[in-house]
């Protein structure tokens, strides 16, 4: 970004997502963590939280937490791809995809990471809900094989994300 701040998506060791009760706990706050970078050369990354390692952070008054950027909605989209758990997808395995992976990505989709749909090998899109919400049991079953997904495009700094009705 070019404020100098980064988004990351966070999770939890193993096939676990981040804790959600800490997320809204600290919900646009400064924090500090520990965690292990998990990233791809070719773009997106995340971090892998140390356990109870989320500390507020105390902000001068000139220097508060910034908010999330803008979301720039893009409209309704019709994209073909394969929906992947991201943790694998972003370096813990790899390949991280196709029926190969499928057994590991549900396990981990099921954990709570962050599922999304992988268009041509390169653009990712955070799957949520029509609210934002998570649909990672919603996917379960369309992971690692072909999918034609229509949904509301918003982007969100470097971050797509695709809402879609889970039905």
């Amino acid at each position: 970004e070019a404020s100098g701040e980064s988004l990351y998506y966070l999770v939890n060791p193993f096939k676990f997502g981040f804790d959600p009760e800490v997320a809204e706990a600290h919900h646009l706050q400064r924090v500090t963590l520990r965690g292990t970078l998990i990233y791809r050369e070719d773009g997106g990354a995340m971090i892998e939280v140390v356990k109870w390692s989320v500390e507020p952070q105390e902000a001068a008054e000139s220097d508060p937490a910034s908010p999330l950027p803008a979301g720039i909605s893009r409209g309704p989209v019709e994209l073909t791809g394969e929906i992947v758990d991201s943790k694998c997808w972003f370096g813990v395995m790899n390949p991280g995809t196709m029926k190969p992976h499928r057994a590991c990505a549900i396990h981990c989709i099921r954990g709570g990471i962050p599922p999304m749909l992988l268009v041509d090998r390169q653009d990712l899109y955070l799957l949520v809900g029509p609210q934002g919400e998570a649909i990672n049991d919603a996917v379960l079953e369309h992971v690692a094989i072909p999918a034609v997904v229509p949904g509301e495009l918003t982007e969100v700094g470097p971050i797509k994300i695709l809402a879609v009705d889970p039905s």
